[in-house]
């Protein structure tokens, strides 16, 4: 779960692979967001009225709420995403994790400047 900025809305998510935004005063759920294909581990919300989720299908989206669009589709992870970091200027940090070896590997130059791009 996590709780908008403004806190009116909050964002759960589970198993299914569907995240489900909720109003916290009336106690509804006002939009259902689906598009992944397996658990949703992470959400995140960022900017105005976007959220970015993170899941085992090993994608990672960002959503527009208002109409519930995939704006951003991120694919290529060889590993589930089990978590999600923001910036304060809402730019989505990711690093690497060998579970093999157990060591991050540093950014590589392009990672870094990919990693900068403001979604």
């Amino acid at each position: 779960m996590h709780k908008d900025p403004k806190c009116r809305l909050l964002a759960s998510a589970g198993k299914d692979g569907n995240i489900h935004i909720w109003d916290t005063i009336q106690g509804t759920v006002v939009r259902s967001l689906s598009g992944h294909t397996a658990c949703v581990t992470s959400i995140r919300w960022g900017g105005e009225g976007l959220i970015y989720s993170g899941s085992q299908d090993r994608t990672v989206k960002v959503w527009r709420v208002s109409d519930g669009i995939i704006c951003r589709n991120l694919v290529g992870h060889a590993h589930w995403v089990n978590t999600l970091a923001l910036n304060t200027d809402y730019a989505l940090r990711t690093s690497c994790f060998d579970p093999k070896t157990g060591c991050k590997r540093p950014a590589t130059e392009e990672e870094v400047a990919v990693s900068l791009i403001l979604f």
